[in-house]
């Protein structure tokens, strides 16, 4: 007899009954010894990770099943995490884990409660009576954390800020184009050879973002970085996307923080801060060949009151060939 193939439910049901197994495994595989400790009548603080490339419906029903697991189970889960959290490229896949606040609970709350730079660090959801089907329901959308408006940004160039911004998306988009077959051969022989799909993804995804109004081009330098950040972070995948996303925020923090009319300075020290904050997080620092040698030419330029555009393009591109001779 030929079974049908399973569906998502199904399998992401099973997926789920192996992760949350704790020695219950009803087809005897075994148990995780890790997971003994965790008995009838325990409170846990609960993470699933999407490892990178798992859908937004597949994360839903992981998220319902494993509450469910645990409190077939008598685990009371206070506390869920969900997301991208750790992540590997585009990978399909998820994990749960389980953290037992027995004994201790005050303490570690306070402790996953503190206070945090970490841009990818998501707040949990607290589930305060219990872990029925209701409170899978309640947990909140990316839609619903959203942050709150900021307030109109004043710059220099006014009304014209807008049509700057989208000829910028429209360059930015023609060009990696371009270059996208040229910088996947590169990457084939120095790395995995996605570097062109990556960045060619999360230019596609800039301007569909603008296009579909997701991405604001109206309201300021500030909020257009922003949520380009946003949209870079949800979509476009690779070490090179997670980098990225944290530059931009840190520099439409700076700009939407502004006291005053954002000019030019502005956004060159923000755009400078928010390399920083880039190097802080991957650790490569100049001279390591990484695409930090092409933009710190950059923030040298604007450090030091540089307005011009093709003397900015030198430059960058004269960092990305240092890179040849680099041991």
């Amino acid at each position: 007899e030929t079974k049908g193939m399973m569906g998502c439910r199904e399998i992401m049901g099973r997926v789920v009954g192996d992760l949350c197994g704790f020695g219950w495994d009803v087809e005897g595989r075994g148990e995780e010894e890790h997971m003994k400790e965790i008995v009838d009548g325990d409170e846990v603080v609960v993470l699933v990770n999407n490892l990178g490339g798992t859908s937004v419906f597949e994360m839903g029903i992981v998220v319902k099943d494993t509450l469910e697991a645990f409190e077939k189970r008598g685990v009371k889960v206070v506390r869920i995490y969900q997301g991208s959290y750790m992540t590997s490229f585009d990978m399909k896949g998820v994990s749960v884990t389980a953290l037992v606040l027995n004994g201790e609970k005050e303490k570690i709350m306070g402790w996953l409660d503190a206070e945090t730079e970490c841009q990818e660090w998501k707040k949990g959801t607290d589930l305060i009576s219990g872990v029925g089907r209701a409170q899978v329901g309640e947990l909140k959308s990316e839609e619903e954390t959203k942050k709150p408006e900021v307030k109109p940004e004043v710059n220099e160039w006014g009304k014209e800020s807008q049509t700057m911004i989208e000829g910028f998306v429209s360059l930015l988009v023609s060009k990696i184009t371009s270059l996208e077959s040229t910088l996947t051969a590169y990457d084939k022989i120095v790395g995995d050879g996605d570097c062109g799909i990556t960045m060619k993804r999360g230019a596609d995804a800039i301007a569909s973002g603008v296009k579909d109004g997701t991405i604001e081009t109206k309201k300021g330098i500030g909020r257009f970085v922003g949520d380009a950040a946003d949209v870079i972070g949800k979509t476009m995948g690779g070490t090179s996307g997670g980098l990225l996303h944290i530059m931009m925020l840190s520099m439409s923090t700076s700009i939407v923080n502004h006291t005053g009319t954002v000019d030019w300075s502005v956004v060159a020290s923000s755009f400078v801060s928010g390399v920083l904050k880039m190097d802080e997080a991957g650790g490569a620092g100049r001279n390591a060949r990484t695409m930090l040698d092409a933009i710190y030419p950059i923030c040298d330029l604007l450090e030091g009151g540089c307005r011009e555009w093709e003397e900015i393009a030198e430059a960058a591109g004269k960092g990305a060939e240092g890179t040849r001779t680099m041991k």
